[in-house]
């Protein structure tokens, strides 16, 4: 069962997202799930924060 969540976001330039990936980590540490959303709709809200 994954506990910890991690995530990573990928820039095209500084304004624009990319994709985002998050990572379900295991107990034992290891990555149990990996989720990576490239849709351009649903990323079109994520402001970069200076």
């Amino acid at each position: 069962m994954a506990k910890d969540i991690a995530a990573l976001v990928g820039l095209l330039d500084p304004d624009a997202v990319m994709a985002v990936a998050s990572f379900d980590l295991a107990d034992d540490g290891r990555v149990a799930r990996i989720r990576v959303v490239r849709t351009p709709e649903k990323l079109r809200p994520w402001p970069r924060d200076g």
